[in-house]
């Protein structure tokens, strides 16, 4: 795929501080991939460094294939960012913030009702910015790149602070944006939303973690997925010795308790079914069999914390 923002080793420090180190990433069109990372971790420094407003220290920063700081108005018009704290015109209102995003760009104001629908402003469009919630403005902001119909987006958090309904609508019109096309840099502290990416990348400390699948991270932070199958104790050692004779070398097998069998691989949902068809063969009775998948929680904070 085409990448359209790449960052190649780049470095940042800050006087004596390294902000990042040796941070390699790359965005392709029709993806989102997700940056990741606790507070602190360099996820707003990375996301300035890729959108060329910041140089490297070391290393290199590229969009659609140029220099990043040295693209030209043309490129700069296919790339949009959402800051944290968003610039908004204090005497517009919702609406006239958002009609005036579409117009540096031509983009037909027909398109801001939906919009404005997508991140829930539809009700507040007449209020004006100056008596807008921090959350209110937030999604003004969104609704402002959205109305420009980017290319590349970087998007810095956000869903901070938005509701589940919104989230879900939000998540919802970026995988559309991307099917058409578009690509996107999204940070998040929210790591369920990882599981809506193409890819992840973890940072700690300003370093690379894991860059990853979503279904991958759990290899990567070292916790695989686990079947459970429970049978008669009479008849638990002959299910064991038919399971370490026919399944693939890469699952491990051992007993737990009288009658359980634990078999850990990377795809529990298929493990799964050959064991019950293995068993069925062999006219052993099932009593139990189920998955465990980690969850994304238990995976961050496995990788994080071996990193």
């Amino acid at each position: 795929m085409n990448a359209l923002a790449q960052a190649d080793g780049a470095h940042r420090l800050f006087g004596e501080v390294t902000a990042l180190e040796s941070f390699s990433v790359s965005v392709a069109e029709g993806q989102i991939v997700g940056l990741i990372g606790p507070s602190g971790s360099g996820k707003t420094t990375a996301v300035r460094l890729m959108i060329g407003v910041d140089r490297p220290t070391a290393g290199t920063v590229k969009l659609f294939g140029r220099e990043a700081m040295a693209i030209g108005r043309p490129q700069r018009a296919r790339i949009a960012f959402l800051a944290q704290e968003p610039a908004l015109i204090e005497e517009m209102t919702i609406a006239e913030q958002v009609k005036f995003a579409g117009r540096l760009r031509a983009t037909p104001t027909s398109a801001m009702k939906e919009i404005l629908h997508v991140v829930g402003l539809t009700d507040a469009a007449k209020t004006r910015i100056s008596n807008a919630s921090g959350g209110m403005r937030r999604r003004t902001g969104l609704a402002a790149v959205l109305m420009n119909r980017p290319e590349l987006m970087f998007l810095d958090e956000p869903t901070a602070g938005l509701d589940p309904i919104i989230r879900e609508q939000l998540w919802t019109h970026f995988r559309e944006l991307t099917d058409r096309g578009s690509a996107m840099l999204v940070t998040t502290q929210h790591i369920d939303e990882a599981s809506r990416c193409d890819r992840v990348v973890v940072l700690r400390n300003g370093r690379v973690v894991a860059d990853e699948a979503p279904q991958r991270l759990a290899d990567s932070a070292g916790l695989g997925e686990t079947v459970n199958l429970d049978l008669p104790p009479e008849q638990r050692d002959r299910g064991l010795r038919i399971l370490i004779e026919h399944l693939p070398k890469t699952t491990t097998i051992q007993r737990s308790g009288e009658t359980t069998i634990q078999m850990g691989s990377a795809d529990a949902a298929a493990t799964a079914a050959h064991a019950a068809d293995l068993m069925s063969e062999a006219s052993l009775t099932i009593l139990a069999l189920d998955t465990e998948v980690p969850s994304l929680d238990e995976v961050f904070r496995a990788i994080v914390e071996n990193a």
